[in-house]
């Protein structure tokens, strides 16, 4: 099943994410883990990214979905915003814009499960889920957001050192993005 959520509307590029939601066929259960899965491709458009990755729809996630709804787990394959810069002169821009396209994605992954927990407060859980059950999976790029979703959870973690550029700002603008 496809569904859209909306990332955070504090972000400049903001629209519409979507998802597939896969479910096991054929049981009643109502309270089933769910496993949201984050695709590759380098935060860059598919086919931009020069792989065959870069999509929800991949057929290595599609797949790996399928096997966990016949193994009695609720999945999803989200969209992420993407965004980054790796060919630019600047290495201050190409390392801002990647940290900026991780951040973005975090923010995504965080709208996704607040989206699957207000299905179960207010829509009368139609996925069976239990929402403490909930894991990030990521393969690749995905992988560093599911990794920044599960480490980050304080604005000071963004301040140090290596997240500012040549000049001192923070590359993650959080005015215009969004706190974590």
């Amino acid at each position: 099943t496809n569904f859209q959520f909306l990332p955070n509307p504090s972000n400049p590029q903001q629209g519409p994410l979507k998802m597939d939601v896969y479910t096991p066929v054929g049981d009643v259960e109502t309270s089933r883990p769910l496993v949201i899965y984050l695709h590759d491709g380098s935060f860059l458009p598919q086919y931009f990214n020069g792989t065959t990755t870069g999509s929800k729809t991949d057929s290595a996630i599609v797949e790996i979905c399928k096997r966990f709804a016949r193994r009695g787990f609720v999945a999803s394959s989200m969209a992420y915003r993407l965004g980054w810069d790796p060919l630019n002169a600047s290495a201050d821009i190409r390392r801002g814009s990647l940290l900026n396209a991780v951040y973005r994605a975090v923010h995504d992954a965080q709208t996704a499960v607040r989206f699957f927990k207000k299905s179960v407060a207010e829509s009368g859980n139609p996925f069976g889920i239990d929402t403490n059950r909930v894991v990030l999976f990521g393969q690749g790029s995905g992988g560093f957001v599911t990794y920044a979703y599960n480490s980050l959870d304080r604005i000071e973690e963004l301040q140090l050192e290596k997240f500012r550029d040549i000049n001192g700002n923070m590359y993650i603008n959080t005015a215009l993005v969004g706190n974590i």
